[in-house]
């Protein structure tokens, strides 16, 4: 009996490693797959395969010995790092929502609508808005979030449906990022963000996004992130959250460097 216990068990972990491996093979072909779909500029490729990469990392089979997430995680880092995928800089994230250069990831649980990959286009906007500012926007498709039509692919917080009575606090702040079909509304949690740095996170994606109007032989479509710039927005906002300046001349000074740039 022990002979056969003994020999099941050997068994088992056999069946066991041939599944990690198998799982570790399949994992680098995704990275592959997304190394190839970057170099051909394919980002929705590239991401689909990365996120496949970390489905099949979500292994029953890990452990503290063999654990394929933290693998996938570091290579992803090194990739990075190497500039063979996600070539674009990492402007900033909002909880699960982060921002490249040239698209937009939300990293949301499958019960949220799972993860969603935008890219990143020149009618894209981010905002950071009290919840009163956020009910009164003139922006259609934050307006038709606010009033609870939520559109495909799109997220809505809970209780965000405001009534046009209802008095907003407005010391609670959201970020938000909208396209023409889509939005995010994130909630900023005030003991662990700083609005300041958000603020700055929304002016870099919209440069982004304004660097997508110029034609690419433009010669104005060159960099635009430029020291001066970059310092007089930063000064600009540190004023804001200062409260050394008012919201209407803050945001008046903002678009003029912007325009500038």
């Amino acid at each position: 009996m022990g002979f056969f216990s003994n020999d099941a068990r050997t068994a088992e972990r056999e069946r066991v490693e041939r599944i990690r491996s198998e799982t570790r093979s399949l994992i680098f072909k995704k990275l592959e797959a997304a190394k190839t779909a970057a170099r051909e500029g394919d980002i929705e490729a590239e991401e689909t395969a990365l996120a496949e990469a970390f489905n099949l990392a979500d292994s029953p089979h890990s452990n503290h010995s063999w654990n394929p997430l933290q693998i996938l995680e570091k290579e992803i880092e090194r990739l990075t790092h190497q500039r063979l995928i996600r070539k674009s800089n990492l402007i900033g994230f909002a909880d699960t929502t982060y921002i490249w250069e040239d698209r937009i990831i939300v990293f949301d649980p499958p019960q949220q609508g799972g993860t969603v990959v935008r890219l990143m286009s020149p009618g894209t906007h981010a905002e950071v808005m009290t919840e009163g500012q956020l009910s009164t926007t003139s922006r259609p498709t934050l307006t038709r979030m606010a009033l609870g039509s939520v559109l495909p692919g799109s997220a809505l917080i809970p209780g965000l449906v405001f009534q046009k009575t209802q008095v907003h606090d407005s010391r609670r702040l959201f970020f938000t990022i909208e396209q023409e079909d889509w939005a995010k509304i994130i909630e900023l949690d005030p003991n662990l963000t700083d609005p300041g740095a958000m603020r700055q996170v929304a002016l870099e994606a919209n440069l982004a996004a304004k660097r997508l109007q110029k034609e690419p032989n433009d010669p104005e479509s060159e960099p635009p992130w430029q020291g001066d710039e970059r310092q007089r927005l930063e000064k600009l906002t540190k004023l804001f959250e200062s409260g050394l300046i008012s919201t209407s001349e803050y945001e008046e000074k903002r678009a003029s460097i912007i325009e500038e740039i």
